[in-house]
């Protein structure tokens, strides 16, 4: 279950790219080291958007607060989890807990 709390009308604007910019700049900030497939067609399909890793490798999929996720990409996250990888599903709205994450 998605219990989510009301988002400002400014989360809701944000578009996938600039959510992904903000993620990758606190990322760098914090010392991560990050990867984005910018030409998505030589990837298989549903592969996560970022890629980060400093002393351990997270994958996550990023969405706008009404982007849903595709069924290659459900694939992936449950691949990457059965491998002991860790997956995450990230809004604008999940900004906090990805500063948490990521620190």
């Amino acid at each position: 279950s998605d219990a989510r709390q009301p988002v400002s009308p400014i989360v809701l604007e944000i578009s996938e790219k600039a959510f992904q910019r903000a993620v990758c700049d606190e990322a760098e900030r914090r010392g991560w080291n990050w990867h984005h497939q910018t030409i998505s067609k030589r990837s298989k399909s549903g592969w996560p958007d970022l890629v980060l890793m400093r002393e351990r490798i997270i994958f996550a999929e990023l969405k706008t607060e009404t982007g849903t996720l595709e069924a290659e990409q459900a694939n992936w996250r449950d691949r990457i989890i059965a491998a002991g990888g860790e997956w995450y599903l990230w809004r604008p709205s999940d900004f906090e807990k990805i500063m948490e994450v990521l620190t």
